[in-house]
């Protein structure tokens, strides 16, 4: 895991996930020693750390089916296992009681609202960017862009095959003993490629989600086979020198960053004082004020430079609104910058002040800043 590629490149850009996976693999070690020997104690500390996974990012409630999954397959601590699921909703409850407590008012439900947002994304209810929604983009996104990654694909679907083969002698047997060794990773990396599968978001990052436990659960397998030495050194060999190609793939590919080299270039050629329109992640990285392209009515008629983002999934011409779309109407292109991960470029736009219409003041800028961002 260490020299894999894929998992070097996404956190990078998602340390979000990154936080989150510690927390989960946390959660998922108490939950092991639990089972390993039981104790109410250690069923409460799993299932509050696991609980608190789930309300840092509502993603990390994908370990719920985990649980349920290996409970099944173990089939033991039945009371301990309850006492779990008691926990975790209690943090979740909590924190979801304290959340409204603290943002919501009447007739303003900004965490409800919030929340409901990331569920519809979740179900394809509402259109989110950067999603897949075809087999065929993700073959012609790893063959176009990620194709310095194949070789953590061969790996990942190795891990696939051996746990189809599991759930094969399990079937075969009529019960789960065949996978009850091993069943807290089984139970992860099914509950991954389920809820992810299903869901209507698939982000490079969340890949990560479901690698971890994929690479793990690969490796105990074929440790755990009852073959000779030398196979098993051939296969780890084998494994280790598909990571090694992938690293080294990755990090010539990603020689360039091309959200430092816009950074930079903001910094030394984009006036303090210009108002920029572009998205959040490059917006947080300038210095000067911005709009989000998703919400450009408040620099309509102000903005003088414009900074779009471009990869195989996202634009930001189809994620800008009709402000933006109006903004960008004979706009220049002054210089643009590409990479591995997309391509940044900067535009000169036409600035259109609107009649009798005065000057934003700052404070109403910060005010219509701050609901962009939100």
């Amino acid at each position: 895991m260490v020299f894999d590629g894929w998992l070097m490149s996404i956190k990078r850009i998602s340390y979000i996930e990154n936080a989150l996976l510690l927390i989960i693999v946390g959660g998922f070690l108490l939950y092991q020693r639990a089972l390993e020997k039981p104790s109410w104690q250690r069923f409460v500390a799993a299932g509050a750390v696991l609980g608190f996974a789930a309300v840092f990012k509502q993603t990390g409630a994908y370990e719920l089916p985990a649980i349920l999954l290996c409970w099944l397959i173990v089939r033991r601590a039945h009371k301990g296992h309850l006492l779990l699921l008691g926990v975790f909703a209690a943090v979740v409850v909590a924190y979801v009681a304290v959340m409204i407590r603290i943002y919501d008012v009447p007739g303003h439900d900004w965490y409800i609202n919030q929340s409901l947002v990331q569920v519809r994304r979740v179900l394809g209810l509402q259109q989110s960017g950067g999603t897949l929604t075809s087999p065929s983009e993700m073959l012609h996104l790893l063959a176009a862009q990620y194709r310095y990654f194949i070789p953590s694909a061969l790996l990942a679907l190795a891990a696939f095959v051996t746990a189809i083969r599991r759930m094969l002698q399990c079937y075969r047997a009529r019960n789960w003993v065949p996978a009850q060794d091993n069943a807290l990773l089984l139970s992860w990396l099914v509950s991954g490629v389920v809820v992810f599968g299903a869901s209507s978001l698939q982000f490079p990052q969340y890949y990560a989600l479901i690698l971890i436990p994929a690479y793990c659960f690969l490796w105990t397998e074929v440790a755990g086979c009852d073959w000779r030495g030398v196979w098993k050194g051939v296969l780890a060999g084998a494994a280790v020198l598909a990571g090694g190609v992938s690293l080294v793939l990755a990090l010539s590919a990603f020689s360039t960053n091309t959200l430092a080299e816009t950074q930079q270039y903001a910094a030394t050629h984009i006036p303090a004082h210009s108002i920029v329109v572009t998205e959040q992640s490059i917006g947080d990285l300038i210095n000067q004020p911005w709009c989000t392209v998703e919400y450009a009515v408040p620099c309509r008629h102000t903005a003088s430079y414009a900074i779009t983002w471009k990869t195989y999934l996202q634009s930001s011409f189809r994620q800008g609104d009709r402000a933006f779309s109006q903004l960008m109407q004979g706009a220049v292109r002054v210089r643009s910058f590409s990479g591995a991960v997309g391509t940044a470029t900067i535009w000169k736009v036409r600035q259109t002040p609107e009649k009798n219409v005065r000057p934003i003041s700052q404070r109403e800028f910060g005010i219509a800043l701050r609901s962009s961002k939100s």
